[in-house]
């Protein structure tokens, strides 16, 4: 088999295995969903194509060994103010987040070593420097969550297909630009002396302002070079948060922000979960119901906007 086939039938596999364990193995460690909705869009979409001026990319790598796998997404929100100029602002969206999953399909040998950071810039690199848009700016939060693993994991665990024994929990890493973000709900900690019935918010991601301004990657036309700024990848910010089984991430663009506070999204959340015990549960059944759900909810708010919403699952991996 030439390498070309050969990589082709890796990638192939790869893909299959997401996709048929996303559906039916309620097992595998990750399930995600990304749907939106554009201002002048008359359904919620689950096209990165379909979202107005924001996007969306989902990118998971689920190899046949557990340590291995690694579930990458993001959303991007394309500045609305371009249009005054004559520019499509949803174009810029698109391409950042097409090019984000190009270049870690690009990378298949060396994806586990990709930061969230060098996706954010190198994605924007090329919309950059390979001319991809004329201008344009945009906003954007990339997450990538793994499996946890430390010094300690013996070498034999990274071929293992199901989680190795001794090892527990998923690292998510964010890069954020701007006023998107995400948010992670789940069981409080056993000692922490809260009732474990619900789902709670457990952690969120920092948002970013310059005054009303959120930060943004841009690319200037000449004549406004030095009126507005382009951004640098570099003033994203970076975060790590150790996830548990079971835990729900709700990542969205602005138009959720704006329009929802975090009691508001807590109460979707559990309404989309099961009740098992005395416990609510998330199925991945549920997160299509999420999406949507945030999406309808977030039109009802004072402010009108196109509506993106990425919502994932962390399962037990057994």
């Amino acid at each position: 088999m030439s390498f070309r086939k050969c990589a082709f039938a890796k990638r192939a596999f790869r893909l299959r295995h997401f996709f048929s364990t996303r559906s039916t193995d309620v097992k595998s460690w990750c399930f995600v969903e990304g749907w939106g909705k554009g201002k002048a869009a008359a359904s919620i979409e689950n096209s990165p194509q379909k979202c107005g001026e924001d996007s969306f990319f989902i990118s998971p790598f689920l190899m046949p060994y557990y340590l291995q796998g690694v579930l990458w997404f993001g959303v991007a929100d394309g500045v609305g103010g371009w249009r005054e100029n004559g520019v499509d602002p949803g174009q810029i969206s698109r391409k950042l987040m097409s090019n984000a999953s190009e270049i870690l399909e690009q990378k298949y040998h060396a994806y586990r070593h990709t930061q969230t950071l060098l996706l954010l810039a190198e994605s924007y690199w090329k919309v950059k420097y390979g001319k991809e848009v004329e201008a344009g700016s945009t906003t954007a939060c990339i997450a990538k969550i793994t499996p946890r693993a430390t010094r300690e994991t013996p070498a034999e665990a990274w071929t293992m297909p199901h989680r190795p024994p001794g090892t527990s929990g998923w690292v998510l890493e964010v890069a954020n630009m701007g006023d998107s973000g995400m948010m992670v709900f789940g069981r409080p900690d056993p000692n922490s002396g809260k009732k474990a019935e619900r789902l709670t918010l457990k952690w969120t991601t920092p948002f970013q302002r310059r005054g009303y301004v959120p930060n943004q990657l841009g690319i200037i036309p000449k004549h406004l070079v030095g009126q507005l700024s382009p951004g640098d990848p570099v003033q994203a910010n970076v975060s790590q948060f150790l996830l548990s089984q079971g835990d729900v991430l709700v990542m969205a663009t602005d138009g959720v922000w704006d329009n929802m506070n975090e009691k508001a999204l807590e109460e979707i959340v559990n309404s989309c979960c099961q009740t098992e015990g005395s416990s609510q549960v998330m199925h991945p059944s549920g997160l299509q119901a999420l999406c949507k759900a945030v999406v309808q909810e977030s039109l009802k708010g004072p402010k009108p906007d196109d509506i993106t919403v990425v919502s994932c699952v962390v399962g037990d991996g057994l």
